[in-house]
């Protein structure tokens, strides 16, 4: 019997893929949905959302695409798998493909040029167009000079729009480019969830897997292991809590207590944050505390 079932859920609470039914409000991604949405809808040149894995990036991306793809003022296209742009010549035909632009040139100059006339031709159409690419952090060096010349020489009047969504080095690195940092718009940074969304994140997606109200499945002490002990990472924290589902459903148990989200903490995170953190701080963000 799956974990979920075992504890009468009617879906999988938990998993590790994102979904956008399963993304809780949450102060950090709320504004960065928010941000983004308004740099599209402005034309702002280029827009970074940055974080460290498991932090949310993928459910902010997921979401902001969803809601600007129904645009019919915008042409989305979406850049979602690096094996698809190891080279300078297969990321320039990866967004020529992604906006369904024709490109017939071989070498990175004749390709630029081409891909700069579509998204000319695309404006004229009183369409705007908006590149989204995931994993930026594995852009290469001169795929992000590449991002700087299609966005055009002029800040003020870019030729499209451009969000990234990447690990926190990427902001390093485009804050080396002068010529790129012109045409930032927006940047966000994504932190760890403060102790009450921590919290919202479980009991929404435990709601939506059918969980009755205050029935008690973790307990309390158990939701603040589950908090202290991911570091307020929602990828971290949804791994733990399936963890701990599994740990309950293998046990028996039907309920998931302290000590056994503990004991799965131990297995799937050792080091600093499967120690006890009661004897460090949890180092999490509390409600009013101002941390995202």
């Amino acid at each position: 019997m799956s974990r979920y079932r075992a504890f009468g859920l009617s879906r999988e609470p938990f998993a590790p893929e994102p979904e956008l039914a399963m993304m809780a409000p949450a102060l950090g991604q709320t504004d960065a949905l928010a941000r983004l949405r308004q740099a599209a809808m402005s034309r702002a040149g280029l827009a970074l959302i940055a974080g460290e894995r498991g932090i949310g990036k993928s459910m902010v991306r997921l979401a902001v695409a969803r809601d600007l793809r129904v645009e019919p003022s915008l042409m989305l296209a979406e850049l979602t798998e690096p094996a698809d742009w190891r080279t300078d010549v297969t990321f320039l035909r990866a967004v020529a493909s992604a906006f369904g632009i024709e490109v017939a040139g071989r070498t990175t100059l004749d390709l630029t040029t081409d891909l700069q006339k579509g998204l000319g031709a695309v404006i004229e159409d009183d369409v705007w167009p908006l590149l989204i690419v995931d994993d930026a952090h594995r852009l290469t060096s001169s795929q992000i000079d590449l991002v700087r010349s299609l966005l055009g020489p002029d800040e003020w009047a870019p030729r499209l729009s451009v969000m990234l969504f990447g690990a926190p080095e990427v902001e390093e690195r485009i804050g080396r480019r002068q010529a790129l940092t012109r045409h930032l718009a927006m940047r966000h940074t994504l932190n760890p969830l403060n102790a009450l969304d921590a919290a919202g994140l479980l009991a929404f997606r435990l709601r939506l897997a059918g969980l009755e109200e205050g029935s008690g499945l973790f307990t309390g002490d158990a939701i603040v292991q589950l908090i202290e002990r991911s570091g307020g990472n929602p990828g971290a924290l949804i791994a733990l809590a399936a963890g701990a589902l599994d740990q309950g459903a293998a046990t028996r148990k039907g309920t998931i207590d302290r000590e056994m989200v503990i004991a799965v903490a131990q297995q799937l995170m050792p080091g600093d944050r499967a120690r006890d953190a009661g004897e460090r701080g949890t180092g999490i963000a509390t409600p009013g505390s101002g941390k995202r």
